[in-house]
């Protein structure tokens, strides 16, 4: 008897990859010497997170890199519209197939540096002092 190994893609991340999930053969069938069967075992397919929406932080978009073998490059952006140590953006579309190798680009948001100056309230006037 012949046996072959096939991978099939599923989805399932959490699925044993040493699992058989399914055969060529139905169960019970008699096979004869020379009979050949193929044994399919999952071939996970990874997706890409949505970073935004979950709240990445530097860290974790560096490990999630190196666990994927990813060629990350990291973009900081002085912003206040977002919390400090964010991704605010990544190049790759959320649910996309995650492969080996590929690079990844992200924005991570960064609290500026300088302070942001206030505005005068209306009809209040600027000092010399304050205009520098």
């Amino acid at each position: 008897m012949n046996v072959f190994i096939e991978k099939e893609e599923v989805e399932d991340k959490s699925i044993n990859p040493d699992l058989i999930i399914r055969q060529s053969v139905k169960p019970g069938t008699l096979l004869k010497p020379g009979d050949e069967i193929t044994l399919y075992i999952p071939d996970v397919i990874l997706k890409y997170p949505d970073m935004m929406a979950e709240g990445w932080t530097e860290e974790a978009v560096k490990a999630f890199a190196e666990d994927y073998g990813l060629k990350l490059s990291i973009e900081y952006v002085e912003t206040l519209e977002h919390e400090p140590d964010t991704v605010i953006h990544q190049d790759r579309p959320p649910g996309t197939n995650i492969v080996k190798g590929a690079s990844l680009r992200v924005k991570i948001a960064l609290a500026p540096e300088e302070e942001i100056p206030e505005f005068p309230e209306e009809g209040e006037e600027i000092s010399e002092d304050e205009s520098e």
